[in-house]
Formats: structure tokens, C-alpha cells, sequence
């Protein structure tokens, strides 16, 4: 049985095209579409909150998976935008 607070966990093909990728984290991010998988991963669903499961480098032992939530992703950009003294609309 699948636990209703869990979403399902897509890897991300390296063939995507940029505009693919850019829709398919916003959907990931916005939580109305799959999480996604940046290499392998154990697990084919995830919490609800997850937007990005990543892999250590496994520089002390064996990689690890990590789960990011949209939140976490949106502070780190948010916090990196005005760090950079970015404007609104510029990219960096």
C-alpha cells in the first residue's frame, strides 16, 4: 500500500531539453508533478515535501541519497539572489 502523503520520484533523462528540465523542476518544486532523481535512487516514491533527491559524493563512505524539500531549494536561491546583490529579473 502506498502512503497517500508520498509522491512518485522521476529520474531525470540527460537527453531533456533545457525548457523540459525547466518544467519538469517547477513542477517539482510547485509540488504538481513528480519529485525528481538527479542519478539513481533507491526508492521509486517520496514524502510529499521532497522535490530533489541528489547523491553524495561519497567522500567518507559509500554515496548517499539526499532528499531536498521546495522549501530548501527556494531559501538557498532566495538567499544566493540577495547575497549576489541580484536585481529583480537578473540572472546569475
Amino acid at each position: 500500500m502506498v502512503n497517500s502523503s508520498q509522491r512518485k520520484l522521476t529520474y531525470v533523462d540527460p537527453a531533456w531539453s533545457i525548457p523540459q528540465m525547466s518544467e519538469a523542476l517547477l513542477g517539482a518544486l510547485r509540488g504538481v508533478a513528480p519529485a525528481l532523481a538527479f542519478g539513481a535512487a533507491n526508492r521509486t516514491r517520496v514524502p510529499e515535501e521532497v522535490a530533489v533527491v541528489i547523491q553524495t559524493s561519497g567522500s567518507t563512505g559509500p554515496p548517499k541519497e539526499v532528499a531536498l524539500s521546495a522549501s530548501a531549494l527556494i531559501s538557498s536561491a532566495k538567499a544566493s539572489h540577495n547575497f549576489l546583490g541580484a536585481q529583480l529579473g537578473q540572472s546569475w
